[in-house]
């Protein structure tokens, strides 16, 4: 969020790569010296059975780097706000990844829940207004 405030403020335009290579850098700057910290007072440091590791890639590749790459090429091909109703699909796609993948059980307040969010982008989308684009308005 203060990556986004600061690019309108600054009104800089980074290609997606650029922007991604920033937010994984902030993010790594932000929560590496905490991770550090708590591994040198732990007795069995990095320590960790395969499914915590495949885990962490799993967040750290999939649901970060991946996810903030394709909303940022998202954001240059279909416009910011069409891009932004992705964001309320990513705990869907989390449930469906944990049934699939962890053996979860679909439970009713999840569906509902999807239902909810499917519900409202689709009326987001296909209620929304366009306002005309600066050629298109005559004076």
């Amino acid at each position: 969020s203060l990556y986004l405030v600061l690019l309108r403020k600054w009104d800089m335009h980074p290609a997606p790569w650029e922007g991604l290579f920033v937010l994984l850098g902030l993010g790594t700057m932000i929560l590496l010296p905490g991770f550090i910290a708590q591994e040198v007072k732990s007795a069995d440091a990095l320590d960790y059975s395969w499914p915590v590791w495949g885990s962490i890639a799993f967040i750290g590749i999939g649901m970060g780097a991946l996810y903030l790459h394709l909303i940022s090429f998202g954001t240059g091909r279909i416009g910011a706000t069409r891009a932004s109703l992705f964001a309320y699909a990513v705990p869907l796609f989390v449930t469906m990844e944990s049934i699939l993948f962890l053996g979860s059980a679909l439970q009713t307040y999840q569906a509902l829940g999807a239902l909810l969010v499917v519900g409202g982008v689709f009326m987001v989308a296909w209620f929304r207004t366009r306002e005309p684009h600066p050629s298109e308005v005559h004076h």
